[in-house]
């Protein structure tokens, strides 16, 4: 005897910073919500599983603060007050103070596993989100009502809504038969986050040179001295 479907308004394929951010929204506001994801949350909170950093705009903080996730994170994240941008060896520079657009800061910079605790703990607190990890889409089978999700190594799930925010190697686009077009740049970038004796004052730089650009940004500090960034080059 077969058992009915769970249910679900959307399902979401794919639990990274993208997916939580938007299954939370759409918590939110009363749906209920499936997030799919093939590796287990817990491991995505270790300091190993990702050490890049994200450059949140005022517009995405406000986002995240909305969903309630800008409190866990905000103790991490250091405002970015200046821009300055030049070009090769030019001694001038174009410069973007946030005190002329207002009182907040450009934005801000997080690295991505305070971003994740912060999201996944919120998820923790909404009964209507569901999270279904170490779990992938096998296949969907779309009807008048809606879409069944037969997923790998867990029961079939039904939803009106069906998502894919599981990143470049998109699965669900592959399923669907959308076709994307690639091509190489033939670059290599470079990441590293570098430790300086004299603080950064929220300054973000950027340089743009013959063999590609490069951007200093500020992170948060690990003591009151020295100061960290993160430094980027990408070239040919």
């Amino acid at each position: 005897m077969s058992h009915p479907l769970e249910h679900f308004d959307v399902a979401i394929c794919g639990g990274g910073m993208v997916g939580i951010s938007l299954g939370l929204a759409l918590a939110q506001v009363g749906m209920r919500i499936a997030v799919i994801e093939k590796m287990e949350m817990p491991a995505q909170l270790e300091p190993s599983f990702d050490g890049r950093v994200s450059a949140i705009a005022e517009g995405s903080r406000r986002v995240l603060s909305a969903i309630g996730a800008w409190d866990g994170m905000k103790a991490h994240a250091e405002p970015i007050l200046d821009i300055r941008v030049s070009d090769g060896d030019a001694p001038f520079f174009l410069h973007y103070d946030h005190k002329e657009v207002g009182d907040t800061p450009l934005g801000h910079i997080v690295e991505n596993r305070h971003i994740r605790h912060a999201l996944q703990s919120c998820a923790e607190t909404l009964p209507n989100l569901a999270i279904i990890d170490q779990s992938s889409l096998e296949k969907f089978e779309p009807d008048e009502g809606g879409v069944t999700l037969h997923l790998r190594g867990k029961p079939s799930i039904r939803c009106r809504l069906l998502i894919g925010a599981d990143g470049k190697q998109s699965g669900i686009r592959a399923l669907a038969g959308i076709k994307a077009v690639e091509w190489k740049y033939k670059q290599t970038a470079i990441v590293c986050t570098i430790m300086h004796e004299l603080p950064h004052r929220g300054l973000a730089q950027e340089r743009f040179l013959p063999a590609g650009p490069f951007a200093v940004l500020p992170m948060t500090s690990v003591s009151p001295s020295p100061s960290w960034g993160r430094a980027g080059e990408r070239g040919f």
